[in-house]
């Protein structure tokens, strides 16, 4: 099949395989958009671009696309927690919002951990702060002794605050990042690290993310077994192709829907609308021609260039018939 982008934007179709009569199909597009006063329009430099090959996106290294349809809406930010009006803080409350889906983290200063008078470990008070980076390395996480050997902590070894024992957390530094729902108060506290940029392949939360055990998402629970019970089913999951952290995968995100961001910038929250798309497919198969709209796959929103790209995808299969024309087309409609 051939793909045609009559847009000023970048797209591409990919192809792939199903059995030898099936193919499966999808018209993947990314639009630029300037954000201006809570207003988007198209950006002159289309940053975002569409690639069978691994690239350097302004979020950092970007997975090759893929023709698969991924299992929810990314939802990516870049940026730093900053502190309202610029004045020193020791915690911001984060959340990314678009319609009724929410996200949230709290951004903490930095705090390590102290003995108290009862001998137990408690956290020293956060440091005041008015900007935080909030990457992976902010995150919990990192490198543990045991046995006078490193041993990185198996979902974010470039975090903190990853300890095997007592002794060797003393004075040691806490994540500056954290799940409001599982706050850290002991120093063997094990929560999952926390992310709002790009949770790249093979990351383990994406892997866990990438199959279903007997339909359901991969949980320590359900990946038991007792005596006698029947093996688990093994399936994959669409959300193996999907780029956010699993907490910022919404389930689907349309135009006019309210996106709010919340302690990414100094001057209050940051938001916009969804527009509509302007974007079309055309799929002409023989003398069959059908007009379908993309759906949004990606919303990410670069805070320090206050830019904003919208991933597009229209997934189809179709049978191969020999000699047949076969053409998908991206254009657009005026508004």
């Amino acid at each position: 099949m051939d793909g045609e982008n009559l847009t000023p934007y970048p797209a591409m179709l990919l192809t792939t395989v199903i059995d030898e009569e099936r193919l499966s199909a999808s018209m993947i597009a990314r639009v630029t958009f300037d954000l201006t006063d809570g207003e988007l329009t198209p950006s002159p430099d289309q940053p975002w671009i569409v690639s069978v090959e691994p690239w350097e996106s302004p979020l950092g290294p970007f997975d090759p696309d893929q023709p698969y349809r991924t299992g929810g809406v990314d939802l990516l930010v870049r940026g730093n927690a900053c502190a309202p009006g610029g004045e020193p803080a020791r915690e911001v409350h984060l959340s990314v919002e678009v319609g009724g889906f929410r996200a949230s983290a709290v951004a903490i200063g930095p705090r390590v951990w102290r003995k108290a008078l009862s001998g137990a470990l408690v956290p020293t008070d956060p440091a005041p702060f008015t900007a935080l980076p909030i990457g992976l390395e902010a995150s919990f996480g990192g490198m543990a002794e045991m046995d006078g050997q490193k041993a990185p902590h198996p979902l974010n070894p470039v975090g903190k605050g990853f300890y095997t024992d007592e002794a060797s957390a003393l004075h040691q530094p806490l994540p500056e990042l954290e799940d409001p729902a599982a706050r850290i108060t002991t120093w063997d506290d094990r929560p999952e690290p926390v992310g709002f940029g790009l949770c790249q392949y093979p990351h383990p939360l994406r892997l866990r993310e990438s199959m279903l055990l007997d339909g359901r998402p991969v949980t320590e629970e359900s990946a038991l077994r007792g005596p006698g019970e029947p093996r688990v089913n093994i399936q994959p999951s669409h959300r193996m192709f999907n780029r956010a952290f699993p907490r910022l995968i919404a389930p689907s995100v349309a135009a006019g829907d309210l996106a709010t961001l919340t302690g990414f910038s100094a001057e209050g929250p940051i938001s916009f609308r969804i527009p509509a798309t302007q974007l079309r497919v055309r799929l002409e198969l023989g003398e069959k021609i059908v007009e379908r709209t993309p759906t949004i796959e990606a919303v990410g929103v670069d805070v320090p260039a206050r830019k904003v790209f919208l991933g597009y995808r229209y997934p189809f299969r179709y049978v191969f018939v020999p000699h047949q024309r076969r053409v998908c087309t991206l254009f657009i409609v005026e508004a």
